[in-house]
């Protein structure tokens, strides 16, 4: 459910403009949908008694605990120790302090006839904001869960202390007709700033439950009774489409205020190689308001038709950065941290803190901050003379990922460049859990760091003079090393762990012309435009430019990239993907040089790549 605007933006004075964790809407949650959905069959898988079924390993202890209403699984665990796992790198390089696994043995072990886990648990867990419970199931029949490469049937649930949570786990795919057991995991992270030495968690009322109110996790279909729409509402001169399985043929519009039905219309049907589907159009619709969509018994929440409906999304994003930051307090969230991750060069050492943590761990990648920092700033222009409040905002989140690429610079080249962290460190020095973050001279990095570096520059013109001149002279320099190094090595081999370990020639191609033209346009040196234009017609040359159908063409579509000028390998990525790269450089030339004589070159290849685009989706 979309909260109003007014009632969006007490929240944000509450939270001091987000400088405070916003606490999570439990009314409006994912877990509060699913303890509304139906049960029509269950199965307890352990009555709170019987030891036997348990077999525990790993850091801590566990045992049965009695609290008086119902017997449970008491799990301790230590928040950190002294040593590093058996069998984890003892450099402490993407590392946790251990974990304790609970596994349950069930009596039986075919689990088709139920989709889903639901339990108990309160973790006792003092000082700590995120406790967390993870889950691994282990199937032995016709496909083994996990496979031999460790993947499927894990779940990860984030907790509240010292309160019973009430969890469901849903696996309606997952492959479960012999199931050997199912492992409670209990990690040991290390402490946060406010966390005690011990953790506890109690679990109890474990059971499998069968729902005929399926949620679909593989593939294109709706999930049943449902309208499928934007729920931040759509813009007011946009297409509006909403989207359903069930085989309705008419829908309505109705005005949220009064029930108004605003606009009528008949279903479009579609069926592909993604399914069956009702598509409900209303695009004509372009006043603003606050609307749903119904047709028969099926009725959507309410959402916004506006000129700005992505406010609140926009707020949010800014809030899950702000709670992702590194070498800062974050209130309600965590202290400063990892302030002993270190990076050492030339006889120097930093502290690499500072930028955002990865969305899965605290691991902290530089270019995956500077890269964040560039959308923001590019979001934040967007809505500069609108948002007032929602602009600056932006920008102090952007200084603050800027703020860690510029002091990740070593001033010859090199730089810090990332660190695995799966643990809250101590902040000691000098003791066994400090971590040394990689640190390169890597010309598609620095290629990279320059465009957002002379990007940056531009954004803060007006609000930081300085700061702005500081981006404009760190990109001239950063660009000059990457060129060195470019020209020496061409495209460097991949260094396993770094985020860039899959960047083709063409990449290198499209990071080095965007970020002159970038550094042009902050500069207007024109050497940075000449620059620019020479690695543009390199890139140029990785495209596939030849008409379908015609004499000689050896492929059905056009305009995508080649890895390299060969035209033996279709670029593509693995973890990290940065398609967007191309038609950024390209855009870039047009934007900066509209004068050039390879003007319309540069146009007829970001159309090709339009159409290729448009072709594949």
């Amino acid at each position: 459910m979309l909260l109003t605007n007014s009632e969006f933006n007490k929240i944000l004075t509450d939270s001091g403009m987000l400088h405070w964790r916003i606490l999570p809407q439990d009314e409006d949650s994912m877990e509060a949908r699913l303890r509304a959905k139906p049960v029509e069959n269950s199965l307890s898988l352990w009555d709170g008694e019987d030891s036997d079924i348990w077999a525990v390993s790993g850091l801590g202890s566990a045992d049965l605990f009695d609290p008086g209403d119902g017997g449970c699984l008491r799990a301790h665990i230590p928040s950190r120790v002294d040593r590093w796992p058996e069998g984890e790198p003892q450099d402490g390089d993407y590392t946790a302090f251990g974990q304790l696994n609970a596994d349950l043995i069930p009596a039986q072990h075919d689990w088709r006839p139920y989709n889903r886990l639901h339990f108990e648990i309160m973790p006792c867990c003092r000082g700590m904001h995120s406790p967390m419970i993870a889950i691994q199931l282990y199937n032995d029949g016709e496909e083994k869960i996990p496979d031999r490469y460790h993947r499927e049937g894990y779940h990860t649930i984030h907790l509240r202390s010292d309160e019973w949570n009430d969890c469901i786990w849903e696996f309606p795919a997952l492959p479960r007709d012999h199931v050997t057991h199912i492992s409670f995991i209990f990690h040991s992270y290390g402490k946060e700033l406010s966390m005690d030495d011990a953790q506890e968690f109690l679990l109890r009322n474990i059971r499998l439950e069968y729902t005929p109110v399926v949620s679909h996790t593989l593939g294109w279909q709706c999930d049943q009774g449902q309208i499928v729409y934007p729920t931040n509402g759509y813009f007011t001169e946009g297409e509006k489409n909403a989207v359903t399985s069930e085989p309705i043929t008419q829908f309505q519009l109705v005005h949220a205020l009064d029930d108004t039905v605003i606009y009528a219309a008949d279903t479009k049907e579609v069926i592909n190689e993604k399914g069956d589907f009702r598509v409900l159009d209303f695009t004509c619709v372009r006043e603003p308001g606050v609307y749903y969509l119904a047709s028969g018994d099926l009725r959507t929440e309410t959402f916004p038709i506006s000129v700005h409906p992505l406010y609140q999304a926009m707020w949010k994003g800014i809030h899950f950065l702000y709670c992702e930051r590194c070498g800062y307090p974050v209130g309600r969230g965590h202290g400063i941290c990892h302030t002993d991750i270190l990076a050492k060069h030339g006889g120097v050492t930093l502290p690499y803190c500072g930028g955002w943590h990865d969305a899965g761990d605290v691991s902290q990648q530089t270019l995956q901050t500077a890269e964040v920092t560039h959308a923001v700033l590019e979001a934040a222009q967007r809505i500069k003379e609108e948002e007032p409040a929602l602009y600056m905002r932006m920008m102090e989140e952007a200084s603050w990922g800027l703020d860690f690429v510029l002091r990740m610079r070593f001033g010859d080249g090199f730089r810090a460049t990332s660190a695995g962290i799966r643990r809250w460190s101590d902040g000691l020095i000098g003791n066994f859990d400090d971590t040394f973050a990689r640190v390169h001279d890597h010309a598609f990095e620095n290629f990279l760091m320059a465009g957002v570096e002379a990007y940056a520059a531009k954004c803060y013109q007006e609000l930081d003079p300085p700061l702005s001149d500081k981006c404009r002279r760190a990109a001239m320099e950063d660009f000059r090393f990457a060129q060195k190094v470019f020209a020496k090595r061409g495209m460097e081999l991949p260094i396993f762990f770094e985020h860039t370990f899959n960047s083709g020639l063409s990449q290198y191609y499209a990071t080095a012309c965007w970020a002159a033209s970038l550094i042009y346009d902050c500069s207007e040196d024109r050497y940075f435009a000449s620059v620019a234009a020479s690695f543009g017609e390199d890139l140029l040359k990785c495209q596939e430019t030849a008409r379908p159908g015609l004499q000689g063409s050896r492929c059905p579509v056009t305009g995508f990239f080649y890895r390299d000028q060969t035209h033996r390998q279709i670029v593509h990525f693995n973890h990290q993907a940065r398609p967007q790269i191309f038609v950024q450089a390209i855009l870039a030339l047009v934007k900066t040089q509209p004068e050039h004589p390879r003007f319309a070159a540069w146009e007829q290849s970001l159309k090709l790549y339009a159409q290729y685009l448009k072709g594949i989706y």
